[in-house]
């Protein structure tokens, strides 16, 4: 067996995948103590395989130094237990990468490997780092092939952070085995380290190392509180990875209770970073250039940035966390509105980020996207904010030489128009509804003419955007969509006065409001239509034909 295992590197790794499966299976059949007598004995018969085929690489080229490594990666007891086994790989190691020898051990990704990005040589460091990012990405491995080398690595996270030991972050499956590690770990790079292994791991083992250790977000949350220069993108890098595998419905108020952290302090700690601000406002581009390659290299620059926005997102218990989304939207847009510093390209990443949420919220399922009062989650933002997405699709921004935001407003707006005609018409069904049941109950009002039965159901959303996009269009594409849309809202057959006077004064408000805003539309389509007939008088036939269908289509 120990021929095969020294010639045959597919071997290697069943070996160890079949030792790990053996144990756990045997721990559950005998007593642990006397398994892991007996598992101790295996170690060192691998402990002796390993060792002699170092002695017989004297040269760091030869092949039976590169099955030594591989098989002192394959598992995770080799280095954590072994210091023989470990000095030896590392100095192994050491004279490959000092004498420039390219030490190859495969795609598959080893348990060993990723201890050795936490080595205190520097040289194996980077060496280990540089094998991990070849490796297959997701590649598949199980947490109880490295749950060990978590379980020491997490020790001196936990160690590191200014929580006074509080989280010790213990696996809560304690293994059996009862020696101690004496793989010496670096203490300095850790949250960096994490960030590259962090990359390589597949779904299915960052989400066991989330069920296995309860309070790595909270750890990780703290480091962040704590953390300062590339060591920060490191740490909110390895929390973009862990946040989303968490149930939404308790990790933020399990983690204001720990730490006293709450989402939407935790969306400003972030943006007020340092380090974030700075990258902001360094985009790494010429000040005015919205071309395609300046935004890209822009986007590249950001990305640490952004990248943790969506699995936040993710993390959140909608509608009741959505102030968090509205703080996002908010820090995004900030400096844009207030600091002339901001580089274009870095505004409209911003923009187009903002975009890309809302887009996302809208998206949603009702339950998540719309508030107890009916209200989509993001409609304060929005109407306050609805100028900045006008202006750049209408050309009347700076950011609206770039062709990706005039594209990607166009494309909200014509979202939003939809969702809102969709709104529109189950809440004037639901009023004609209830209009009709009051009608037909009247002992539901009582004498002052407003009822029990609550608020009205919000008419339309975005109002101020159904009112700017019929002033002066100057973009033909969203003309169309604004005469999409106004003609549907137009097509509402008005509620007979008959009905409306059977609604509670608070109901016949709502739907009177929502009539004058139709008139007003109504007013501004027909001056625009006139405008537009006039403009076409000098037009020949032809061309006025063609126009018309392109307005049409």
């Amino acid at each position: 067996m120990a021929e095969q295992l020294i010639t045959c590197e597919k071997c290697l790794v069943a070996y160890y995948a079949a030792k790990n499966v053996l144990y756990k299976r045997y721990c559950e059949v005998y007593d642990p103590r006397n398994v892991e007598l007996v598992f101790q004995s295996i170690r060192a018969w691998d402990s002796q395989r390993i060792l002699l085929q170092f002695t017989r690489s004297l040269l760091p080229s030869s092949p039976e130094g590169r099955i030594a490594v591989i098989d002192a990666l394959a598992g995770a007891e080799n280095l954590l237990f072994l210091p023989e086994v470990e000095k030896a790989t590392c100095s192994f190691i050491d004279r490959c990468v000092e004498r420039g020898v390219r030490l190859d051990i495969g795609s598959v990704l080893l348990p060993g490997n990723i201890t050795l990005c936490f080595a205190t040589n520097q040289r194996v460091r980077d060496w280990a780092r540089r094998a991990l990012r070849r490796t297959s990405k997701g590649s598949h491995i199980r947490l109880d092939s490295v749950q060990l080398v978590f379980t020491d690595l997490f020790k001196q996270l936990a160690a590191s952070i200014s929580t006074g030991g509080r989280f010790q972050l213990l696996p809560n499956n304690a293994s059996t085995s009862s020696e101690v590690s004496k793989f010496p770990f670096a203490t300095d790079g850790l949250w960096h380290g994490l960030r590259e292994v962090f990359a390589r791991l597949p779904k299915s083992c960052v989400q066991d190392l989330v069920d296995t250790f309860d309070d790595l977000v909270i750890v990780t949350c703290q480091a962040l509180l704590d953390a300062s220069g590339p060591e920060f993108f490191d740490v909110l890098h390895v929390f973009s990875r862990v946040i989303s595998h968490y149930d939404p419905l308790n990790i933020w108020p399990k983690i204001e209770q720990a730490i006293g952290l709450t989402s939407i302090a935790f969306v400003k700690r972030i943006f007020r970073q340092a380090e974030v601000r700075q990258t902001f406002f360094d985009c790494g581009v010429a000040r005015g250039d919205l071309g395609e390659e300046s935004l890209a290299l822009c986007s590249r620059q950001l990305r640490p940035v952004r990248d943790w926005i969506t699995p936040f997102i993710g993390s959140l218990q909608l509608p009741s966390d959505s102030a968090a989304i509205v703080t996002i939207l908010e820090e995004l847009l900030l400096n844009i509105r207030t600091d002339n510093r901001v580089p274009p390209a870095s505004a409209a990443l911003a923009v187009h980020t903002a975009i890309a949420i809302v887009t996302h919220c809208l998206k949603l399922p009702p339950a998540k996207n719309t508030s107890n009062n009916g209200l989509f989650i993001l409609v304060g933002f929005l109407n306050q904010n609805m100028d900045i997405f006008i202006d750049i699709a209408q050309g009347q921004s700076i950011l609206s030489e770039s062709e990706l935001l005039i594209t990607g407003t166009e494309r909200l707006i014509d979202l939003m128009i939809r969702e809102d005609l969709s709104w529109s018409l189950k809440a004037v069904s639901e009023i004609s509804d209830q209009a009709q049941n009051f009608r037909n109950n009247p002992e539901f009002l009582i004498n002052d003419g407003s009822s029990t039965y609550g608020d009205a159901p919000v008419l339309v959303h975005f109002p101020a955007l159904w009112t700017a996009i019929m002033q002066n269009p100057k973009n033909t594409i969203l003309f169309k969509k604004a005469l999409y849309g106004v003609s549907y809202l137009l097509l509402f057959d008005p509620l007979p006065q008959s009905l409306t006077a059977c609604l509670p004064s608070n109901w016949r408000n709502v739907y009177q409001e929502f009539e004058k805003l139709r008139s007003d539309i109504k007013v501004l389509l027909k001056g625009l239509l006139e405008t537009l007939a006039a403009s076409l008088e000098n037009v020949d036939l032809e061309m006025r034909n063609e126009l018309e269908k392109d307005i049409l289509s």
